[in-house]
């Protein structure tokens, strides 16, 4: 027997594997930059009223203040992190941790959960909206 065909294969099985490609690697998800002015209100069955968060975040860090009024007054730092599609804050401010998730680019729903994280607090619900700077404003004069 030739050593061709030998030849030949041996060929075949270093050139081949390099004919393969490899589909690239997905792109992480993105981030979402949560830093800036939030205001908006909470609510329950007990009563309302209205959310401030000013918010700072570096890759998935996330800490600033937080105001909330209402029957009782609740504000200070708070600091969390983006967890998947929520972010958790916790913090002398908060008399729970606050759950919210991302709606669009500009605003954030979410509820205040009990130590245990497993019920909402009175079903309280708190939603917060973006507040841009003038100059992002669509009604904002041209310069």
């Amino acid at each position: 027997m030739s050593p061709f065909p030998l030849v030949v294969l041996a060929l075949l099985t270093l050139v081949l594997p390099s004919c393969v490609t490899v589909p690239p690697a997905p792109p992480p998800p993105a981030v979402v930059d949560l830093s800036g002015q939030w205001e908006g209100g909470w609510w329950s069955a007990s009563g309302g009223g209205p959310v401030r968060l000013s918010l700072e975040q570096q890759d998935g860090r996330v800490r600033g203040t937080v105001e909330l009024a209402g029957s009782e007054r609740h504000a200070g730092a708070v600091e969390g992190a983006v967890e998947g599609d929520r972010l958790v804050l916790r913090g002398a401010g908060l008399p729970a941790a606050l759950e919210l998730r991302p709606r669009g680019d500009d605003q954030l729903h979410g509820t205040l959960v009990s130590p245990a994280q497993l019920v909402s607090l009175d079903s309280t619900t708190v939603v917060v909206t973006r507040k841009w700077p003038l100059w992002w404003s669509p009604l904002a004069p041209r310069r």
